[in-house]
């Protein structure tokens, strides 16, 4: 079991000890005894860096470990940790993004059911309720402008089952165990979003232009 220091922190730096290192082939796993390296899920790719002297390709979640792709094998023992930065902030804007694209669909009736963070690949999907309005791409872009131009704060916490619970300011918390910029004011100016309907499921790609 892998201590998660990323469920708490957002950290990209920490000392952690290797418990093993298996070689399959080309394929490096190292499992530690805990680590600030976010796996891939909740709809976004894994943190990348570097471990020890060895490069972290990705980052996987088995069984309640979480399994560190590497490039080459590293020793048991102490060991430094480092995430990649620029990575980190780009999947942490992406996927603050697509919480307030989610939020911005409740608004008007549509019930967010899929998101996906990644890279040239962002998109959330709906679903009608009784109650759900048309929404056009403007009305998404002029609603995430708003909330940047808010810069509502990140608010992080646990409910009585363990999950932890992800909001900016007053809006409705979703649960996620995902990367989030600390502040919508960190996100950049320039979103597209497009907007489609297919079989009655709304769906709502999205990218940044740049990231600072």
């Amino acid at each position: 079991m892998t201590k998660k220091l990323y469920m708490e922190s957002d950290n990209t730096t920490e000392l952690a000890t290797v418990a093993c290192c298996i070689s399959e082939g080309e394929r490096h796993i190292a499992i530690l005894d805990k680590t600030i390296f976010h796996p891939q899920g909740g709809g976004q790719p894994s943190d990348q860096g570097y471990l020890g002297g060895a490069r972290v390709l990705s980052v996987k979640e088995r069984d309640g470990a979480i399994e560190h792709y590497l490039d080459k094998p590293v020793s048991p023992g102490l060991v430094e940790l480092k995430v990649d930065e620029d990575i980190r902030a780009l999947h942490s804007v992406l996927h603050t993004i697509g919480h307030l694209i989610g939020n911005i669909g409740d608004s008007f009736g549509w019930a967010p059911v899929k998101a996906h963070h990644w890279p040239n690949e962002c998109k959330v999907e709906f679903l009608p309720t009784n109650e759900c309005e048309h929404v056009t791409a403007d009305q998404f872009q002029t609603a995430l402008m708003a909330f940047i131009d808010k810069g509502l704060n990140l608010k992080n916490q646990i409910d009585e089952s363990g999950t932890r619970l992800v909001g900016f300011g007053d809006l409705n918390p979703w649960p996620c165990g995902g990367t989030h910029v600390d502040s919508l004011a960190k996100l950049p100016p320039k979103i597209s979003v497009s907007v489609k309907t297919k079989r009655e499921r709304m769906i709502v790609r999205y990218e940044v232009d740049y990231v600072d």
